[in-house]
């Protein structure tokens, strides 16, 4: 009796072992489909610290979903609390698909092509490797996610946050959003996989200089009534695309072409503020104290935003000219190009150079450069002059660092050459990379 009690026992383990086994087994291919056993792959995210003027480069949050034949087979997420990110990821064999998201909060609010409802990433906020299960997110829908908010530098010293003078400012560069996209093939234990990411952004650095002095004469060059940019898109793409037709909508370059002593440019993005201080109707009588007062405003803001840096000729180092606003500038990409895009255009007051960019012609980014020349001749008379340009910038793709050297002579009349270089994102380390 009792030898068929244990047999009888023991046949009740053994099937409830292959049930068990048999589930599991299931589970497992129903959560990796596909041919072969999952495999561990490991991964390791290089946070790389950053300093005080080194934010560009940080990662503060990060997730990471991979995709099998288009199921969602795995989530990871790390935060400041998971340094470093090391992890190991049970994953099937064959292609996935790994997608990954740095510093979300930096790109705002998220829609699938600018549109519908905000979209939020699933996943915990729990570092480390988190369940799948109940995560609703696709390839497709992860490379529709566009975002309107760019990142901003941060003010931290010199003058006041609000004043209009930027000459001696400082600024941190700003915590940026950042994304991979990486199509790999799972095939064995221990497989490492590298992963880069790229910045959703790209970023503008605009440098001034004075031709040499013996050349151009001598006088107060400045930029008085600032800078402006044209033609910057509503949105970007969190994961960029190399070229997409834009569908949004620009600011116009219709009634742009203020003149250059205007106080209200009309339609551009502001990134230098007119520097000077809103003046009376009416100027107060000579020789009183009010005018006293008023004279010596008229003195002071000849020197607001004043390019002091020399050039020399052929030499872009950033030591020969002045970063003005001497902050980083962060732009949405713009596949667009301008026509005739390696010239400069210059539009001077008056009619020498009547045509202004046409709104037919391009989407692409342009400038609108507004700079000021006092010098005193050599009979005692001062002199005086304003002057506004239009510079047609390349094509503009995320994780691009465009600087744009211009070098301004005073040779009896206000004149510029410029010309725009492709650098890469070196501040901060360049390229963010996993292992």
């Amino acid at each position: 009796m009792k030898i068929r009690k244990y047999s009888y026992i023991l046949c009740m383990f053994a099937a409830m072992v292959g049930i068990m086994t048999a589930c599991a087994s299931d589970e497992q291919e129903e959560m990796f489909p596909g041919e072969g056993e999952p495999v561990t792959v490991k991964l390791s995210i290089d946070t790389r610290a950053a300093g005080a003027d080194d934010f560009e480069s940080q990662v503060k949050t990060l997730r990471v979903y991979a995709f099998h034949n288009g199921s969602l087979v795995g989530y990871y997420y790390g935060g400041e609390d998971v340094q470093p990110h090391t992890f190991k990821w049970k994953l099937p064999q064959g292609e996935v698909w790994f997608y990954a998201v740095a510093n979300e909060q930096a790109a705002g609010k998220l829609l699938s092509e600018n549109k519908g409802d905000i979209f939020v990433l699933p996943g915990e906020t729990v570092g480390g490797v988190r369940p799948v299960e109940g995560l609703e997110v696709a390839p497709d829908r992860l490379e529709s996610l566009t975002f309107s908010r760019l990142p901003e530098a941060e003010y931290m010293s010199g003058g006041t946050e609000t004043d209009k003078d930027e000459t001696g400012k400082k600024y941190r560069s700003a915590i940026v959003p950042m994304t991979c996209k990486y199509r790999g093939t799972v095939t064995h234990d221990n497989q490492e996989i590298n992963l880069e990411l790229k910045r959703s952004i790209a970023k503008l650095q605009l440098y001034f200089a004075k031709a040499d002095v013996a050349d151009a004469g001598e006088g107060q060059l400045y930029m008085g009534r600032g800078l402006y940019l044209y033609n910057m898109p509503e949105y970007g793409y969190l994961f960029p695309k190399e070229k997409y037709e834009y569908t949004g909508d620009f600011n116009c370059l219709e009634g742009a072409g203020e003149s250059s002593d205007s106080k209200n440019q009309k339609n551009g993005k502001v990134i230098l503020s007119a520097g000077w201080p809103e003046e009376p109707e009416t100027a107060p009588q000579e020789g009183t104290p009010e005018y006293e007062v008023y004279e010596k405003n008229l003195l002071e803001k000849t020197h607001i935003n004043e390019i002091k840096a020399l050039a020399h000729a052929g030499n872009t180092g950033t030591k020969n000219f002045q970063w003005m606003p001497a902050k980083p500038i962060y732009l949405f990409a713009n596949s667009n190009e301008i026509a005739d895009r390696l010239e400069v255009l210059l539009v001077l007051v008056g009619d020498r150079y009547p045509e202004n960019p046409s709104a037919e012609s391009s989407r692409g980014y342009y400038l609108k450069i507004l700079s000021h020349e006092h010098k005193v001749g050599s009979d005692g008379t001062e002199g005086h002059e304003a002057d506004m340009q239009y510079v047609a910038l390349p094509e503009v793709e995320a994780n691009m660092n465009l600087r744009l050297f211009s070098v301004i002579s005073m040779h009896g009349h206000v004149a510029m050459t410029a010309h725009w270089m492709i650098v890469p994102w070196e501040a901060g380390g360049g390229d963010v990379e996993f292992n």
